[in-house]
């Protein structure tokens, strides 16, 4: 078999080969998918150390030199199993520190499949040779106070930085001193929809304290949970790891809370339920987010069955707005330009278009301003709150929806197809760019009296301070016809 020989040479002094033995003695017994195998080592007269070969080079020069275009599910799964491997390492008794992770020390085999951690790791050697500093070393390594594994998580940070980023740590980098911020910028993490939980890793290694640094375990969870999400899937989260913040909401279903899960803020919805039937339910709502992959529909992180003495619990750990919600925004009684409101709409037709146009057609069933939520500035709508989801292929059998958004036709044939997310729509449409609550002081009876039986609906000309209101007028009133049939698609709805 091929196999890569690393030559020690003979200007180690006796103390070094002593230590390099000693290295080799420790690495017999190390077995790990995501670290070279050690083989042996040959002595006639200089030192050769027998590794496994990795037939796809280091993950430097793919990442840099290969001029090939990288998938960030790749990337990230990378630094998985480059945590993982890192885990293991630091896991054992007496535990092992790799002491130079750099990416050209991460080598690629199976078809650029699987990485693997090179270039022995030491658990003896006492002293740290720097030959020059690098920005990979921490601020403890610089100052030579010493290196303990969370030295080590500083330097993954940098290796994390640089391969989401694909750019070289080195290039622009000047030490500027032991005290001062010798980290490369942040903000080189950029468009893909997992980099602010990246940047957020990236921080936590990046800590000037060594104790503040997160363990190798826990970034490999944050990792491994990441790579889920990125293909599609929805993890099972250990409810211990969630820490509850405050209540953002509370309906029937039960409450809403900020919480803090795999080093970020996420929201998570709290539902109790009775029996297997509702669980059912609730486990239906969370495969269906794990499939949706929108910018404009709110992201699953995860779910979790809590084993709370107060009864049966699910949580789903979701995408946190910061924002809050579309309808709270509106109603605030702030100034609004009319094309930020218009924006809003846009972003969140396409929200709605791309799950009318999902095989099977996807119905969202409750669409209002409290189910969407706003992000970046308020300037990012997030339609949420799928716990009505239903596939067009089945029939409803109930009357679902909140009352002032509810389709007529709900009433009368207890169906529900893509239109009546149109209409619900128009109303939605209508209340943002009017900035007024549809049949606000109207109570329930009333309300279905005025939209059943006298076909009202609420004053279009409420919007008549915005320019273009015509414009917008029709299509709110195209959007709350009567007929089903003659309302439009949001696929060719434009604002």
């Amino acid at each position: 078999m091929t196999i890569a020989a690393k030559l020690y040479y003979d200007d180690y002094n006796q103390e070094c080969w002593a230590q390099v033995y000693r290295m080799v003695r420790d690495f017999l017994d190390v077995s790990h998918e995501n670290i070279t195998k050690f083989y042996g080592f040959y002595n006639p007269k200089e030192l050769f150390v027998l590794w496994e070969y990795a037939e796809n080079g280091s993950l430097y020069d793919y990442i840099h030199n290969s001029g090939r275009t990288h998938s960030f599910e790749l990337l990230t799964n990378y630094m998985y199993q480059c945590a993982k491997g890192l885990a293991y390492l630091h896991g054992r008794q007496p535990q092992i520190l790799q002491r130079k992770l750099r990416t050209s020390k991460l080598l690629l085999s199976k078809n650029y499949s699987l990485l693997k951690i090179c270039d022995a790791p030491h658990s003896h050697m006492k002293s740290i040779y720097i030959r020059r500093i690098s920005p990979y070393d921490a601020p403890e390594v610089i100052t030579r106070s010493g290196y303990d594994e969370n030295s080590e998580t500083f330097s993954f940070g940098i290796v994390l930085w640089e391969v989401m980023a694909q750019k070289d740590p080195f290039v622009n980098w000047r030490y500027k001193g032991p005290h001062t911020d010798n980290r490369q910028d942040i903000n080189e993490i950029k468009n893909f929809e997992t980099s602010a939980q990246i940047k957020q890793l990236i921080e936590l290694c990046w800590k000037w304290e060594q104790s503040e640094r997160p363990l190798m375990k826990s970034l490999e969870d944050k990792l491994f949970n990441l790579t889920l999400y990125m293909k599609g899937m929805y993890s099972n989260v250990d409810s211990s790891a969630i820490e509850l913040k405050k209540v953002l909401g509370q309906g029937s279903f039960g409450k809403v809370f900020e919480a803090f899960w795999s080093g970020m803020t996420v929201a998570v919805k709290r539902i109790s339920y009775d029996d297997e039937k509702c669980k059912q339910v609730i486990d239906k709502e969370a495969r269906f987010l794990s499939t949706v992959r929108h910018d404009n529909i709110i992201k699953l992180y995860g779910i979790s069955h809590d084993t709370s003495p107060l009864g049966k619990r699910m949580l789903l750990l979701m995408e946190y707005a910061e924002n809050g919600s579309l309808e709270a925004y509106i109603h605030s009684g702030r100034d609004f330009a009319y094309e930020d409101l218009l924006n809003l709409m846009r972003q969140c037709v396409k929200g709605l278009a791309y799950l009318h146009g999902s095989q099977p057609s996807i119905m969202h069933r409750d669409v209002k301003t409290a189910n969407m939520v706003l992000t970046d500035d308020y300037s990012i709508l997030k339609i949420c709150d799928f716990g009505l989801v239903k596939s067009v292929a089945s029939k409803n059998t109930e009357l679902i929806g909140s009352i002032p958004y509810r389709a007529p036709e709900i009433y009368n044939t207890k169906e529900y197809d893509e239109k009546c997310d149109v209409y619900s729509f128009g109303i939605v449409l209508w209340e943002v760019m009017s900035q007024k609550k549809p049949f606000e002081n109207c109570n329930i009876v009333n309300i279905m009296n005025q939209v059943l039986l006298q076909k009202k609906r609420p004053d279009i000309d409420a919007i008549n301070s915005h320019k273009r209101y015509n414009h917008i007028k029709t299509i709110i009133t195209s959007c709350w016809k009567e007929d089903p049939k003659a309302r439009p698609s949001m696929k060719y709805l434009k604002l």
